[in-house]
């Protein structure tokens, strides 16, 4: 089974409970695609390299089937759910609404320590490009976006979102191993400089283009990876 050979096994944090770092590898390993969309996934495998008991496994599969990250087909076995756009566009339209408010707040409140803690991401954001690792991308760009959060006091409502988030963050992991990082690293740049500068229309342009530009990418994407997504009707999606 693919889980046997694919499944990164992230070390366990002191005082984490083992249902919660069940969950915590079960997340990171779909949304970083170890664990593909559609593919069969086995309590007594995940358990056995997770090196936990089966209960806060199944507890952790329990958990993920309410988030819609695996799907438990009584009798069948579990997959990890297909990737549901209708999901993404509500992850991404929740980010984009809330980080308006963000940078908007930001652009009159930064200090200099504060472009200074985004600058220093923007450069292990570069690393990363220079290393081509996709994943540690991914990990570094959100922390980015944290770090929004954090300079305003909001940082409970970027945790909030982190349920909701996971489906947009797996169209981002293909979207990173896809397209140039140059393009991530210059929205964020810009995004900096613009705050730094205290330009709220221009902190507003960038936020609007970066957290938009996945709608023009989502067809090519699911061109390229048919069998990851699931076939809905056409939706609505919300721009500025």
């Amino acid at each position: 089974m693919e889980a046997e050979t694919n499944l990164v096994v992230l070390e366990r944090e002191r005082y984490e409970s083992t249902r919660d770092y069940a969950i915590r590898c079960l997340t990171y390993n779909i949304v970083n695609l170890h664990l593909k969309p559609g593919q069969l996934v086995s309590e007594s495998i995940i358990s056995e390299l997770l090196e936990l008991s089966r209960t806060p496994v199944r507890e952790a599969f329990f958990d993920l089937s309410k988030s819609g990250l695996l799907k438990i087909m009584p009798q069948r076995g579990t997959r990890v759910a297909h990737i549901d756009l209708d999901l993404v566009e509500e992850a991404r339209f929740a980010r984009w609404a809330i980080e308006r408010c963000i940078v908007q707040q930001l652009a009159e409140s930064r200090t200099d320590y504060d472009i200074v803690e985004l600058r220093n991401n923007i450069e292990k954001q570069l690393a990363c490009k220079e290393a081509k690792d996709a994943e540690q991308l991914l990990e570094i760009d959100n922390t980015f976006h944290k770090l929004l959060f954090r300079f305003c006091q909001k940082e409970s409502v970027y945790n909030y979102l982190k349920r909701l988030r996971v489906h947009f963050d797996r169209v981002r992991k293909l979207n990173i191993e896809r397209v140039e990082t140059d393009r991530i690293i210059n929205d964020h740049t810009e995004l900096t400089d613009a705050i730094e500068a205290q330009d709220k229309a221009k902190s507003l342009e960038v936020i609007d283009r970066h957290l938009t530009r996945v709608i023009d990418d989502i067809h090519y994407l699911k061109l390229q990876y048919p069998d990851y997504f699931v076939n809905k009707k056409k939706r609505t999606i919300a721009t500025f």
